[in-house]
């Protein structure tokens, strides 16, 4: 069986985002290793816990450091209209960042089980699986929005489940604007910032981490902010490697709204 190793944070979608009432919460899946609710952002969200069957269950440094840049990301500019943010956390890796592909599509296949918004996988596998595809089909069948990373090497380079059609595939940038080296360079749906993200460790101090599994985590959290404006629905499937700021913005604009009232621009 091939590994999913996790791409750390390193065909082609422009995102058309169509509007959706307000709602209260938005409730995302983060499948990872598992996630410590110690980290300090964490206390900002709710946290469920869903088993994989026979996955590793032990909490990660690199799962739990993805959620809280993402809550981070979505509760950065807090307001009344800041939906509550509830993480699903299904582990499917181990302590160290990896795992087999069929525990990652059960793993996606049990997020869809928990009637989520959201599905954030700040990782990736170079197996094409039929599994895994088919897990992906099943929850977008199900309105299920699926962010991933879009790995990190050196060159134009598939990982999955980021290269599948309909998933919206991140890209890092670094701190001047522009593709950070040694991620990904095939095109992507979104680029978000992916050097040297700081997070707040539960013992003090911070790590910095780096490459296309923050971005994602950071680009997620961005459109969670919006939820109660905005949903993302892929529909042209051309990636543009759109900056995350820039597309919820147009997208805003699109449909005659005031950017501002996205309290994550």
């Amino acid at each position: 069986m091939a590994a999913v190793v996790i791409v750390f944070a390193m065909v082609a979608i422009v995102i058309v985002f169509t509007p959706v009432e307000t709602v209260s919460k938005v409730r995302i899946a983060i499948i990872d290793g598992g996630i410590d609710p110690t980290y300090p952002a964490l206390n900002k969200a709710k946290i469920e816990v869903r088993s994989v069957p026979g996955a590793p269950s032990r909490v990660s440094e690199h799962g739990s450091a993805m959620a809280a840049i993402m809550v981070e990301s979505a509760l950065a500019k807090p307001s009344t209209r800041s939906p509550t943010i509830e993480i699903v956390d299904v582990p499917a890796l181990d302590i160290s960042g990896v795992g087999e592909v069929e525990d990652l599509a059960t793993g996606i296949t049990t997020a869809t089980q928990q009637d989520v918004d959201m599905i954030v996988a700040a990782l990736g596998t170079e197996m094409d699986a039929p599994e895994l595809k088919e897990a992906v089909r099943h929850a977008q069948n199900d309105g299920v929005t699926i962010f991933s990373a879009a790995g990190n090497g050196i060159g134009d380079f598939a990982s999955y489940p980021a290269q599948y059609e309909g998933v919206i595939s991140v890209g890092a940038l670094n701190k001047s604007g522009h593709r950070l080296r040694f991620t990904n360079t095939r095109a992507t749906n979104l680029l978000a910032s992916g050097e040297e993200i700081h997070v707040k460790s539960p013992g003090g101090g911070t790590q910095p981490y780096s490459g296309t599994s923050p971005a994602t985590a950071i680009a997620a959290g961005k459109i969670a902010a919006c939820w109660p404006l905005i949903a993302p629905h892929t529909r042209d499937q051309t990636r543009r490697n759109t900056p995350v700021d820039q597309a919820i913005e147009e997208s805003i604009e699109e449909q005659g709204k005031d950017p501002r009232e996205c309290k994550s621009l």
